[in-house]
């Protein structure tokens, strides 16, 4: 058990507060993708939704630059809360490895639905 404590100081750090997701670029492909009504739009179709489309991108870009940001979600903001607590309690001590990953675990596990 000794090493294992070595190794996973190679990999193991304070985990982040910042969101690791693609959901920026799967939203604007589900959005771009539900605009078309048809498999074959026209060009002027195809055009006007662009046009839509670069005219949100300029708000989004514009409310960047204010330095305007999304307020997180309360259960987003509960489970930033709950993943920093449970590593300060396993870098103090408080709770051992093993306890650390079976609470962790499950938390990042794909659900299923059967």
């Amino acid at each position: 058990m000794h090493n294992f404590h070595q190794l996973y100081a190679l990999w193991a750090d304070k985990p982040s507060e910042k969101a690791r997701t693609t959901n920026g670029p799967e939203s604007f492909h589900i959005h771009y993708n539900s605009q078309f009504n048809i498999s074959h739009p026209s060009t002027f179709q195809v055009i006007n939704i662009l046009i839509g489309i670069q005219t949100e991108t300029y708000l989004k870009i514009n409310s960047i630059k204010r330095n305007e940001k999304n307020k997180l979600r309360k259960e987003q903001e509960n489970n930033i809360k709950f993943i920093m607590d449970t590593w300060e309690k396993f870098k103090n001590n408080k709770i051992s490895m093993n306890d650390y990953l079976q609470t962790m675990g499950p938390r990042f596990c794909a659900s299923r639905q059967m």
